[in-house]
């Protein structure tokens, strides 16, 4: 995928932070009382559209569904506590979503139980700097969400058809990320955390754009190597049916060209035979053989019909 093509970073009409604004790697003790605050984006900064309470939690963790804590909160600024009963468990990370999916980015880290999922069926190859990640998705329905969670910064979601499917990994060296699919049947894996491996292609970053207004909604075909649309002709048919026609159409015109021949040649042929032979009686004909005038008009229908 070219960098002017690349999919842009999710809008983030609001941002959050928790326990005094918690920021690195951090281990939150079991059964512990939490502090989520979140910040509606004002000024020269005005959301489009203005974020929407409530807001809840996701916990990315990979080899489990995405986990989903609402907050219950009633207005775009403010602060809910939050009880962390859940036991110790891996290295989580943490992002919040208002009632319409719109996100406030990715923080870290927490400690959790989680559903298992499918993650034995997703396979992810790739992690380098600017490089595409492929993602298999194996025994899914289709169509297909993906997110790619950087720590501690804005993400982004994608639309595919099919799987497999790719995504260019527009992060720097040593970012930290999740990626969690979801499938129109109602499944969702978390793959992860993943860091981005050090490369000499640097064009990607900084590049791709933050979506202004609204979600990013393009669906990709997927199924190749990478998101990119499917190539037609200019007349709107894919190629192999315009082959097709061309290559149907001469032969069948050789078809007709040589019924036509054979017709025209029996034509001929049984009037030179009546001209040679003027002492047959004219009663024989009815019993012995076709009319030459039934004959004829038998032709000039059939080539009618072939027309």
């Amino acid at each position: 995928m070219s960098t002017t093509s690349l999919p842009p970073w999710d809008r983030t009409p609001f941002t959050f932070g928790w326990n005094g604004n918690e920021t690195g790697p951090y281990t939150l003790p079991q059964c512990s009382n939490t502090t989520w605050n979140y910040w509606e984006k004002g000024n020269n900064r005005d959301p489009n559209p203005p974020p929407s309470p409530p807001y809840q939690l996701v916990i990315y963790a990979g080899g489990y569904v995405p986990y989903m804590v609402l907050l219950n909160n009633t207005v775009a600024t403010g602060n809910t506590t939050w009880i962390a009963n859940l036991p110790v468990g891996p290295r989580y990370g943490i992002s919040m979503k208002d009632s319409k999916n719109y996100t406030a980015g990715a923080s870290r880290n927490l400690i959790s139980t989680l559903n298992q999922t499918y993650s034995g069926h997703v396979e992810v190859t790739g992690s380098g700097q600017c490089q595409q990640a492929f993602i298999n998705v194996k025994n899914g329905t289709a169509p297909y969400r993906m997110e790619v969670v950087p720590m501690n910064t804005q993400q982004k979601t994608l639309h595919y058809a099919s799987s497999p499917f790719g995504v260019t990994l527009d992060m720097g060296a040593g970012v930290e990320y999740f990626l969690a699919v979801y499938d129109s049947a109602g499944n969702s894996a978390v793959m992860g955390s993943y860091n981005i491996l050090a490369s000499p292609d640097n064009s990607c970053l900084g590049e791709a754009a933050t979506v202004t207004a609204g979600q990013y909604s393009t669906l990709y075909p997927g199924g190749t190597s990478s998101a990119t649309a499917a190539s037609a002709s200019s007349n709107g048919l894919a190629t192999s049916t315009v082959i097709g026609i061309a290559v149907t159409v001469p032969v069948a015109a050789i078809i007709l060209t040589a019924l036509l021949l054979w017709f025209c040649y029996k034509q001929n042929r049984r009037q030179r035979e009546l001209e040679e032979k003027p002492e047959i009686d004219t009663r024989e004909l009815q019993h012995s053989g076709p009319n030459p005038l039934s004959n004829s008009i038998y032709v000039e229908r059939q080539q009618h019909d072939l027309y």
